[in-house]
């Protein structure tokens, strides 16, 4: 894998990416981006940038591995540039139901799965100054939940982060760490769970909280890890007293599931 480098397109990947850099010793790319023919480069977030990329490739002979986070509600999915960097280059996905309708909808063909690894917090005995956080991009539903929440709990603290202020991940992960509970509310009803949030929260060491998902094979997958709920608003916070597994425990499965594949698939690619 020596011509293989990530190139990062948005700062909320740039701490799986490093994470991932680090176990490959390969290097990451972010900012100026100018490469030299014959150059693969892994590509988080190539949907925030997929006209630039597309430009590139038509005049440098580059190779991209797609890494793609994006549900199948996702605008992105919509956007012809980015239809067509999924469309012509190897992909790999995050999520079943993602893959799913990659293969059904774009006739694309997910050549294996990736997952988003964190650098764990270290052990602490948490003082959490929050005691319900989420953070994401506001809708009616999401306020909803918020205001219940704090109708529920009025002398807990609820916070909501809608603006996204938090993207550089050293002010992300103190903001995890100063938490108890961590909510995944999805904003597309798709069935695609969004493992980005929960690992991260996971590796902050706080405790999660997920609206369920149809995503079935990943729901069972992360059951021993987090709480999945019909209503997050309605959930038994601070009651709660059943067992989830921890951060190392969710690594390691997730490691053993796909990175002999992953290895296999990359090396493939590279030759």
């Amino acid at each position: 894998m020596d011509k293989l480098k990530i190139l990062c397109c948005h700062p909320v990947f740039n701490e799986p990416a490093y994470v991932l850099s680090q176990k490959f010793n390969l290097e990451v790319v972010k900012g100026t981006f100018d490469p030299k023919e014959g150059d693969i480069y892994i590509v988080y977030g190539a949907h925030e940038v997929a006209p630039r990329l597309c430009h590139i490739q038509s005049n440098v002979k580059v190779g991209y591995i797609i890494y793609n986070s994006e549900p199948p509600s996702s605008r992105f999915l919509r956007d012809k540039y980015y239809i067509g960097l999924l469309q012509s280059n190897p992909v790999f996905d995050y999520s079943q139901a993602s893959t799913d309708y990659l293969k059904k909808a774009l006739g694309v063909n997910a050549f294996s799965h990736f997952f988003f690894e964190f650098i764990k917090a270290p052990e602490v005995t948490k003082e959490s100054e929050i005691d319900i956080l989420f953070i994401g991009t506001e809708n009616e539903e999401r306020k909803r939940i918020r205001d219940r929440l704090v109708e529920r709990y009025p002398d807990k603290n609820i916070k909501f982060i809608f603006d996204w202020s938090l993207k550089v991940p050293a002010e992300m992960k103190h903001v995890l760490c100063n938490a108890k509970y961590v909510l995944n509310i999805p904003y597309y009803n798709d069935g695609a769970l969004e493992t980005h949030r929960i690992n991260n929260a996971l590796a902050a060491g706080c405790e999660v909280v997920s609206h369920s998902q149809t995503d079935h094979d990943t729901k069972m997958f992360y059951d021993e890890f987090i709480y999945f709920t019909d209503k997050v608003e309605e959930f038994s916070y601070f009651e709660y007293e059943e067992y989830k597994e921890g951060y190392e425990k969710l690594i390691k499965k997730l490691t053993t599931a796909v990175t002999a594949h992953n290895i296999f698939v990359l090396n493939n690619i590279c030759k």
